[in-house]
Formats: structure tokens, C-alpha cells, sequence
């Protein structure tokens, strides 16, 4: 997974992430809401740590959404045929 901050300030995080066909992003928490906007991609699948809950979820260029904070230990795999590719701005304070 490559992941390239384009701006942080004491509020909010704006970062570009990729996952190549197939790739398994890191385990991790999201304890902020966020906002996503899809660039490229076809299929993405959200796992979580101990659990045999999945989240598949169909995806495509300009698909926009909010996210709200998920404490589960989750990761991301790239489920589709294309990169995944995403902005995502993080809101650390309100919103």
C-alpha cells in the first residue's frame, strides 16, 4: 500500500492511498470521521482482526462518501481487477 500526505494542519489530514489488484493494506483503527472520494477501482473488502465479518464493497471513480469512526481493528484488500486508488481527508476535531 502506498499511502502520500498531501496536507496536515492541527485539524484535518489529506492523504492519497493505493492499492495495487490484490494488495492487503495494514491493520488498523479509524478513530476519526472522514471523507473519501474514489479515484480508481472496482472492488473493495473490508476485513476485521478475530472476526470472520467482511465488508465487500463495490466501488468506482467518483464515488464520494463519509466515513464514520471505526474502532475495530480492520484493514482493506483490494479486491478488484485495477488499482484502488483514494483521497481521504480526516477530520481530527469536529465535523
Amino acid at each position: 500500500m502506498h499511502i502520500e500526505t498531501i496536507t496536515e494542519r492541527d485539524d484535518l489530514i489529506i492523504r492519497r492511498q493505493v492499492l495495487q489488484p490484490g494488495e492487503v493494506g495494514p491493520w488498523h483503527t479509524d478513530p476519526h470521521r472522514r471523507f473519501s472520494v474514489v479515484i480508481t477501482g472496482e472492488a473493495l473488502r473490508i476485513e476485521f482482526q478475530g472476526s470472520p465479518d467482511v465488508i465487500d464493497v463495490p466501488v468506482h471513480p467518483g464515488l464520494a462518501a463519509w466515513d464514520e469512526p471505526e474502532l475495530r481493528v480492520h484493514r482493506a484488500v483490494n479486491t478488484g481487477g485495477v488499482v484502488y486508488e483514494e483521497i481521504v481527508t480526516t477530520y481530527l476535531r469536529g465535523a
